[in-house]
């Protein structure tokens, strides 16, 4: 999986923790104390308020965190010829940030909150430990549904490790199942 494939994976995860699809914003907000609290003893993650108008962070700045939106819309903005141009836009679920970390590049552009946003926000010395650990995880849960599977069963270690490489596991509904299901039977 690329890092943006394990990132995805992560904060799906960590999104379905906090629930955010079924709670109110008012549930989200008496939780977050708490969820500071937690992360703040794990490891250096946390939840940010930015309100909009508010800048993340300004281009030439040190690349210093990775951030997933949980909530809001995000812009990214270049100055080209002293005109600021919103390039795109960043919603919730979107993430920004690991480039210039994995580059060691200083930040390329502005980002600013076009509404009131929550971010969780993950420093840079936490960063490639996590991503590095998300990888071997996964990986594990390849080489396991390949070990477990008789047609993989003459294959070696060495071989299965390159499938893990390559593969991407997908995860489906249970309606995407049934729907696959009956369209298999009309063949």
């Amino acid at each position: 999986l690329t890092p943006h494939q394990n990132w995805t994976n992560i904060c799906g995860s960590f999104l379905e923790f906090l629930s955010l699809e079924f709670c109110s914003m008012s549930l989200l907000r008496s939780r977050t104390g708490w969820i500071n609290l937690f992360w703040r003893r794990c490891l250096r993650i946390r939840l940010t308020k930015k309100k909009k108008g508010e800048y993340i962070y300004k281009k030439g700045a040190e690349a210093e965190k990775f951030s997933v939106v949980l909530s809001g819309t995000l812009s990214i903005i270049v100055c080209q010829l002293g005109i600021d141009f919103t390039v795109t836009r960043i919603e919730k679920g979107g993430q920004f940030g690991e480039y210039d970390l994995d580059e060691g590049h200083k930040r390329q552009h502005d980002i600013m909150a076009l509404t009131d946003c929550i971010l969780l926000r993950i420093h840079k010395d936490d960063y490639h430990p996590i991503l590095k650990e998300a990888h071997a995880m996964e990986m594990k849960k390849k080489m396991s549904l390949f070990q477990s599977m008789p047609i993989f069963s003459n294959a070696s270690r060495e071989e299965l490790l390159q499938l893990a490489n390559v593969a991407d596991i997908k995860r489906y509904t249970e309606e995407l199942v049934k729907v696959l299901s009956l369209s298999l039977i009309h063949i």
